[in-house]
């Protein structure tokens, strides 16, 4: 079942000064749930019917916000959501919703596809401080595949503050797998000897709050408390639900839009020329658009000629379609289900609709894997997009449905480089003159930005990167390059000069200039008892060389340190040539996350002092 979901924007943006992160207290609560009852049953086409009773108090501010425009959202083709009792008590008395605080209706589609949202909204009168507010209702789920369910229960329990009970009861006419995860001995989890009934209450109440955490923090669910289940044990049963149906619709004939695609591409010699003429040219005659309306549509492609007389796909299509070519190319190829996105997401619980995007696994006649997204605005076969990359991925292959861990950015192809000369004048005027580069994954966001703006914007995007403040034009001296043209990614630089003024350090000795190395924040931005791991971006090397012109600083040996780790590796050196100093700086960002337990190791506090002493606050004085 697709959560229903409070419709919150609390804390999204708030500024946190707590040096510590800790899991909520009851007093952190919004609401206090006296009781949560849930009736769950399962027919043997895998349809769930749910009946739900809660009751909370509020509990804070906050609570009363949430009370006074209590949300839940559902999608109509696939579940019905029923109200059958709604009403706040205060003091022991009732006070029933009417008519006109009652709202549901449909939602309108997002801008990139078509579906079918609905929101029941509730506003629960004299929603004060210590007030309760109680509902229920029922909600009907069709499967996606007939005889199939899943459902992580407790999942969304406990995040807004604390609950006293629970009780979870789920009637299954279908054998059922159970996966429990209790790290805070919560639970008490009753199973009938054929599995096909469970009951969930509490020994003790449950509360799944963390506060203070920071926003580069990603909570292993391993940590949470939830029971999970699903009509399948292992996600090679779980794809083989998908393959069939996706393969019959890559084996189909293509149209001639596509046929002209793979014509053009079979001219091409080299395998990774031909994966991205084949990706770009169908970015230049498909655009994504998705239509979810229907169940099959949330979940399946559509054929081949419908997508090419609508010229619009989502995708599952996008991936169809390169496949159907790629084949006829002589590549061995197969759709991919992941969960897209910049965090280390992992598997977990039972296998259940973990995934939210479809993309390809292809291998060609040298054996090489690629793994291939075609609703990216740009092509890149020779490398690999941040946000599938290091994953678990369900290959669609009909004859071995399996999970594979897609490649990782390797940081020795990712690369940007910046070679800079500053002279300065008068002891307060910067002149700098240089040269970016940018190469494999790390060309990926500029090339995208030449899509979507100008060459003027993105000269002017450019200089405020490296001047780190917007520039008066009279200030903005020379710019060449960044000729960027066409949807497959290549290598890019750029020439530039630019002027600052007063950005030098006043000191009592002489002046003196900062170097700024933002991506070192990532690195030590971790919180005292931080749950969560550390998420410092995609692996990647960052190298600045400065030559400070007509200047011999003193002592450059000073400046000259190298830290490594197992995540990251910082180097500088310094030294004179001739009449100039030469600081060279270099991080290499070896793996995308720092776990919680690593945070804690003498070997990461060790890492990060070495960091925040040298590299942090790093300066020259002339």
């Amino acid at each position: 079942m697709k959560k229903l979901l409070f419709v919150l924007a609390f804390f999204a943006e708030l500024l946190i000064f707590s040096a510590q992160a800790y899991w909520a207290k009851p007093e952190d609560s919004f609401f206090i749930a006296d009781f949560i009852k849930q009736d769950i049953d399962v027919s043997s086409d895998g349809t769930a019917k749910y009946v739900i009773e809660e009751q909370y108090e509020i509990a804070n501010e906050e609570g009363r916000r949430i009370a006074a425009g209590y949300a839940m959202q559902y999608t109509e083709n696939r579940e019905q959501l029923k109200l059958i009792s709604a009403k706040t008590i205060v003091n022991g008395k009732e006070y029933n919703l009417s008519e006109e605080m009652v709202e549901d209706k449909p939602l309108a589609s997002a801008q990139h596809g078509f579906d079918q949202k609905r929101q029941l909204m509730l506003s629960f009168p004299h929603a004060s401080i210590g007030a309760k507010i109680y509902l229920k209702y029922t909600v009907k789920v069709k499967p996606i595949i007939n005889g199939f369910f899943a459902e992580d229960l407790l999942r969304d329990q406990g995040h807004y503050g604390l609950v006293k009970k629970i009780d979870i009861n789920l009637v299954s006419a279908l054998p059922l797998y159970i996966k429990i995860n209790d790290p805070k001995n919560s639970l008490i989890v009753k199973q009938n000897a054929d599995n096909s009934s469970l009951n969930i209450s509490l020994r003790k109440p449950l509360q799944n709050q963390l506060i203070f955490e920071p926003k580069n923090s990603r909570l292993d669910n391993e940590k949470l408390t939830w029971v999970s289940v699903s009509t399948v044990n292992n996600y090679a049963d779980y794809g083989k639900f998908f393959a069939r149906r996706y393969e019959s619709v890559m084996e189909q004939e293509l149209p001639p839009l596509f046929e002209n695609i793979l014509s053009e591409a079979q001219k091409k010699n080299d395998e990774i020329e031909q994966i991205n003429y084949v990706i770009s040219s169908l970015i230049e005659r498909i655009h994504y658009m998705g239509d979810w309306r229907s169940v099959e549509g949330s979940f399946f492609p559509r054929d081949l000629a419908k997508i090419a007389t609508i010229g619009a796909a989502d995708c599952k299509e996008f991936s169809v379609i390169v496949g159907a070519i790629l084949r006829k190319l002589g590549f061995e190829v197969h759709a991919a289900l992941i969960a897209r996105g910049v965090d280390d997401h992992r598997l977990y619980g039972m296998p259940s609709a973990d995934f939210n995007h479809a993309f390809l696994y292809a291998k060609g006649k040298t054996g090489d894997v690629y793994w291939l997204d075609p609703t990216n605005y740009v092509a890149m076969a020779q490398g690999m997009f941040e946000d599938i990359a290091g994953k678990r991925a369900l290959i669609l292959d009909p004859q071995n449905p399996r999970l594979e861990q897609t490649a990782e950015i390797n940081p020795q192809s990712a690369i940007r480089v910046i070679d800079e000369e500053i002279a300065i004048e008068d002891n307060k005027i910067l002149t700098v003159t240089g040269k970016i580069s940018w190469h494999g994954e790390e060309a990926v966001q500029i090339h995208v930005n030449g899509l979507h703006y100008t060459k003027d914007m993105m000269k002017d995007i450019l200089f405020y990167g490296l001047a780190e403040e917007h520039l008066p034009k009279k200030d903005i001296l020379a710019f060449s390059g960044l000729n960027i043209g066409g949807r497959i990614v290549k290598d890019l630089a750029a020439e530039y000069k630019y002027r600052q003024h007063n950005k030098l350090l006043h000191t009592n000795i002489s002046s003196g200039m900062v170097i700024s190395i933002r991506a070192i924040n990532d690195l030590v931005s971790r919180m005292d008892r931080q749950e969560g791991d550390l998420l410092i971006g995609s692996p990647r090397t960052l190298t600045r060389s400065i030559v400070f012109k007509g200047k011999k600083i003193t002592k450059p040996e000073n400046l000259n340190r190298e830290i490594n780790s197992p995540w990251a590796d910082v180097k500088s050196i310094c030294y004179h040539e001739k009449d100039d100093t030469v600081l060279k700086l270099q991080i290499v960002i070896k793996q995308r996350i720092i776990t919680a337990n690593e945070l804690v190791s003498d070997r990461y506090e060790a890492f990060r002092a070495d960091l925040l002493r040298y590299f942090n606050n790093m300066a020259v004085i002339f």
